[in-house]
């Protein structure tokens, strides 16, 4: 089976935030796709080495910047490590990235704080999906992940739980 659609996957973080996005790469390849995972260049050989095409965003230093710092396992600043050493450095690149494949011939699966393909997306009507790999970012008013040092109690009331999200 051969097609003409390519799937871009942009991803960053760790191993473990990239090779999942290896196995979703060789999937869709396997049917015949032609899947391109864009990423950090510390991955650069994972990727080429799992059969797949490499589009890097960013620099090695900027990993670097983001797994060395101490902040990255802190209950409450770490959110800041993230956000503003990779979720934001990289937002713009990874749009422009994007924007020079065809919408009609491309579509994008990327998680959610991959912003840049969200607005690739919304901008020029990209198919999208997201894909989400850390269930502790999905809300529940019955079974509450647990953030940092934050935890409800279990016999938290759903609705107070909902109060707290709003």
């Amino acid at each position: 089976m051969s097609t003409d659609r390519t799937i871009l996957l942009p991803t960053f973080g760790s191993a473990g935030d990239v090779n999942p996005f290896l196995v979703l790469g060789r999937e869709l390849q396997g049917r015949g796709n032609r899947v391109i995972v864009i990423t950090n260049p510390h991955f650069e050989q994972t990727v080429v080495e799992s059969g797949l095409a490499f589009m890097g965003v960013g620099s090695e230093q900027d990993y670097l910047d983001v797994i060395e710092n101490p902040d990255l396992w802190h209950p409450t600043r770490s959110f800041y490590v993230m956000a503003e050493n990779a979720i934001l450095r990289i937002m713009r690149d990874v749009y422009k990235l994007l924007i020079d494949f065809d919408p009609a011939t491309t579509t994008i699966a990327a998680p959610g704080i991959i912003f840049g393909a969200r607005l690739a997306h919304e901008t020029h009507g990209f198919p999208y999906a997201t894909v989400q790999l850390q269930p502790s970012v999905t809300r529940s008013a019955y079974d509450t992940p647990v953030q940092g040092s934050m935890a409800f109690p279990g016999w938290t009331p759903p609705a107070f739980k909902r109060a707290w999200f709003g």
